[in-house]
Parts: structure tokens; sequence; C-alpha cells
């Protein structure tokens, strides 16, 4: 099985967009992504406290599962590591 190296890829990508992107693309984009990276947190990320929007997604087995669902069974952790292996604390 191959390793896959996410940062060489996305370096990979950002330089072929770089060389072939229309005029003015590449400044647009960054400044877009600067202005994301200084403002969209800051208005949307959740504060301590604060309820979690509804949200489902596949767990282990491939079931979607609901962090309602998840709270119904008691209180729940999301971790986004373990989401992205689609695995929930509450072994759902």
């Amino acid at each position: 099985m191959a390793i896959v190296d996410l940062k060489l890829q996305l370096r990979e990508l950002q330089e072929k967009f770089v060389r072939t992107a229309p005029a003015g693309r590449v400044e647009l984009y960054e400044s877009k992504i600067e202005e994301l990276r200084s403002d969209f947190a800051k208005r949307v990320a959740l504060k301590k406290g604060d309820s979690a929007p509804d949200f489902s997604l596949p767990n282990a087995h491939g079931d979607v599962v609901s962090l309602s669902s998840a709270l119904a069974l008691g209180p729940a952790e999301t971790r986004p590591a373990a989401f992205a292996r689609g695995v929930a604390k509450a072994g759902l």
C-alpha cells in the first residue's frame, strides 16, 4: 500500500494552479483564502458551551449516524480525527 503524502499532493496542485491559472486568479484566490483564515473561524466557530448543530456522518460500519442519535444515548464527544475515520467515541 502506497503512503499518501497529502502535503506533497497539495503543494503539487498549488504549483500547477499557479502555472495554469488565468491572469489575476492566483492573487484573487490567495486574498480570499487569507480573508477566510482571518475572519471565518471567528464568525462561525462554536464557543465553549454552545450547542452544536445536528449533523450526520458514516460510522466505521458505513451506517449514517447523527449527533442527535448519539446524544439520545447520553453525552457525546466529537473529535475531528475520529470522524475523519468515520468513528464516534460513542461507538456508533
